[in-house]
């Protein structure tokens, strides 16, 4: 799959050890780059919070979080439009759990400026997403378990509830402060 700057590397051998980095400030659009500099996928989000993500496995679109009292989020394939997975997130804390080929993964996050997002399936860590704290470029860093078929779609994912957390809690902030809260 080409993207604007070129193919996008397969995650495998040489992917150890990713970076999340933020490439457009205007449109929020993210890279996942490999310790040697390759692109092995992107994300990039419209206005409304929706986000469409590309590795070289493929390509789907993550909505934004839907619902008040239950939400989620709806990932479907960008090219077909067909449903692949669900996720439901918790309403008072951060994480929740994904719906993916008929098998269940937990999300969860810990820690406050520099929060640690886990995405595991039978107790098994399959992603690990570090925010970094950083007002760079640079947002965090990923380690990714090779052993789970979906962990392209699964990488994407978390650092989509990741991005989408961090854009409720700054809307929250700025209606606190809009509203003299």
């Amino acid at each position: 799959m080409a993207t604007d700057g070129g193919p996008l590397a397969p995650f495998g051998s040489g992917t150890d050890g990713l970076t999340l980095v933020k490439t457009s400030w205007i449109h929020s659009d993210f890279t996942l780059q490999a310790s040697d500099g390759r692109v092995v996928a992107h994300l990039d989000y419209g206005l409304t919070g929706s986000a469409s993500g590309y590795t070289a496995d493929g390509s789907w679109k993550l909505s934004r979080p839907k619902g008040v009292f239950r939400p989620h989020i709806e990932v479907s394939d960008l090219a077909t439009g067909t449903r692949v997975a669900d996720v439901d997130l918790r309403v008072w804390s951060r994480g929740g759990s994904v719906q993916l080929a008929g098998a269940t993964y937990e999300v969860s996050a810990t820690g406050m400026f520099k929060a640690r997002w886990s995405l595991r399936r039978e107790g098994t860590e399959i992603v690990t997403v570090a925010e970094t704290g950083s007002l760079g470029a640079t947002k965090a860093r990923l380690t990714v378990s090779r052993d789970d078929e979906h962990a392209p779609l699964l990488v994407l994912l978390v650092v989509h509830a990741m991005v989408s957390h961090e854009r409720q809690s700054q809307g929250g902030a700025v209606a606190a402060v809009a509203g003299g809260g």
